[in-house]
């Protein structure tokens, strides 16, 4: 089992089950800033397992492990949001805005 399949189906299986509920699908969702810049090649989202840290100036996404492979499973230790990177961006920058989905 991969777990990057499980990841992908978890966050969309959070918004159907929103939606079955009455509510709204996307609620578990905001945006933040990524603390760290991020690179990937174009073609497939990323999911990448983040703690959340509110300041002044907004909800901050930094990344519990810098490696973010399907295999490094511990990086969901401590997780609390994915922060969404879509198929077609190529590469994220520090301070930059992203999509986040709660875990919590």
């Amino acid at each position: 089992m991969n777990p990057v399949i499980d990841i992908r189906g978890l966050t969309k299986s959070f918004s159907k089950t929103r939606a079955l509920a009455g509510l709204d699908p996307y609620a578990g969702r905001t945006q933040a800033t990524l603390a760290t810049a991020y690179r990937k090649k174009p073609g497939k989202a990323h999911y990448l397992r983040c703690r959340l840290e509110l300041t002044g100036d907004g909800w901050h996404a930094h990344l519990t492990r810098e490696s973010q492979g399907s295999h490094v499973l511990t990086s969901m230790l401590g997780a609390e949001a994915l922060a969404v990177i879509p198929a077609e961006t190529e590469e994220i920058a520090a301070a930059e805005q992203v999509e986040v989905e709660l875990l919590r």
